[in-house]
């Protein structure tokens, strides 16, 4: 089985059956799950290309006068850019999450925090292709929870795979960050909201 093929087959692995995934990269580094970040996030970007486009037509935005040559290098400097920032999420994200993690195991691992999270992700890019799509009728978009809690739940199964800790504590590690997280950028909305003066 070749790379793409090992990809495809963790892939639908994580979604099927992670404890069984989870067991067996414990002994992986960095680059293993760097490396099936990045190919989710570009077939992802790929496969979501058309409804983005679609999405900038009806908002009658990003293509309007825009030279051909300039479009075709925009798309993969955007789908860079968004790789760049999506890693650099990742990483902040599995920081945040390590800290409530090292709380309840001081022996606790980035490295497998990190994996967690990572892998994590899965729902996102796979399941979320479709979502993305569904998403054109309105009532359609609160579908995207789905793959948001799929999230969730693959990371907690990986915290307590990965650091060998208790599933409680494994779900508190995510659940945690997640709602401060949610409560900074809610508080961000509202601040913002006030000083423009619309409220």
């Amino acid at each position: 089985m070749g790379i793409l093929g090992y990809t495809l087959a963790k892939i639908k692995l994580l979604l099927t059956d992670p404890e069984f995934v989870f067991e067996r990269i414990k002994n992986e580094g960095y680059m293993e799950p760097l490396f099936y970040f990045l190919f989710l996030f570009l077939i992802f970007s790929v496969l979501t290309l058309p409804a983005t486009l679609i999405n900038d037509l009806l908002l009658g935005t990003a293509l309007q006068g825009m030279e051909k040559l300039f479009f075709f290098v925009l798309i993969p400097f955007g789908i860079l850019t968004g790789l760049l920032i999506a890693i650099a999420i990742a990483f902040g994200f599995a920081g945040i999450v390590h800290v409530f993690v090292s709380l309840y195991d001081g022996k606790a691992e980035f490295l497998n925090t990190f994996k967690a999270v990572i892998y994590g992700f899965t729902p996102s890019f796979t399941i979320g292709i479709v979502i993305v799509y569904l998403a054109f009728i309105p009532v359609l978009g609160i579908l995207f929870l789905i793959p948001f809690i799929y999230n969730m739940v693959l990371m907690i199964i990986g915290l307590r795979s990965l650091n060998n800790t208790t599933t409680g504590k494994a779900a508190l590690s995510i659940i945690i960050p997640v709602l401060i997280l949610a409560a900074l950028f809610l508080l961000s909305v509202i601040a913002i909201i006030i000083k423009t003066g619309l409220f």
